[in-house]
């Protein structure tokens, strides 16, 4: 996703799921990080790949959440909870935070939750 004086952002950094929606919020985001992390990296003279490792790692950790629940929608697992009498009211909120885009914030315990649940596979 970087390189020498590069980022891929969007569908050009990693592809994962029409169903969930996931393309433009990523783009998004990772764009108006990419622009901050770009800024930074020419006010310094570095623009190396090692400059822009957090914004990939950023990028990264988010798309993974969506790619966890992507697989385990697929497989089932994430419609077991869906659906699951009766609704489980922690999990559902972060559901919806997942499916709302708020994939950034590692420090929020729903992350945590939605990551242990739904790790990516292989």
């Amino acid at each position: 996703m970087r390189g020498e004086g590069w980022l891929a952002v969007g569908d050009a950094g990693g592809f994962i799921d029409p169903l969930f929606s996931t393309g433009v919020h990523l783009a998004l985001n990772g764009a108006l990080r990419a622009a901050d992390a770009i800024d930074e990296a020419l006010a310094l003279g570095d623009v190396s790949a090692g400059r822009f490792e957090a914004w990939e790692v950023a990028m990264r950790a988010g798309a993974d959440l969506f790619v966890g629940a992507v697989q385990a929608f697929y497989e089932g697992d994430l419609v077991s909870y869906l659906f699951a009498e009766p609704q489980h009211p922690f999990l559902r909120r972060a559901i919806t935070s997942l499916l709302a885009g708020d994939v950034f914030d590692e420090g929020e315990r729903w992350v945590k939750e939605i990551r242990t649940r739904f790790p990516v596979r292989g």
